[in-house]
């Protein structure tokens, strides 16, 4: 099971501290290697300012979800194996996947974050 910590990188807080698999939607196994760092910007970040400012705790910020969407947007695929074999997917495929792994989310709340990546991950996918 892939395990999250906090990387002590203000840029990016959080770390991959053991890398592992996950089961997507179509039944591919994506890695996510130990190491990885990454900010989840997939949370919007009015969601963030809410949380810092008011303790208003929408979601688990060292998600699984959010490691995968991240990941899939820095390298525009997944991990098939450790070697580092990227499998291309499309924006659309990222940011569905990403509402599948969201497990724990209520439906109102994957569809909040599915509109928030589809509205402002385009200008991310396309740097």
């Amino acid at each position: 099971m892939i395990e999250i910590g906090y990387s002590g990188v203000k840029s990016d807080p959080y770390i991959v501290t053991k890398g592992d698999y996950l089961i997507l939607s179509n039944g591919d196994r994506a890695y996510i290697p130990k190491g990885f760092l990454f900010d989840n910007a997939s949370v919007p970040r009015i969601i963030k300012f809410l949380r810092d400012t008011f303790h208003i705790e929408f979601f688990k910020y060292k998600s699984l979800a959010f490691c995968f969407h991240d990941f899939v947007y820095t390298y525009r695929g997944y991990q098939i194996s450790p070697r580092f074999l990227i499998r291309p997917i499309s924006r659309t495929q990222a940011d569905q996947e990403m509402v599948f792994l969201m497990d724990g989310y209520t439906d109102r709340q994957k569809q909040i974050f599915y509109l928030a990546v589809r509205f402002f991950g385009g200008w991310y996918w396309r740097t």
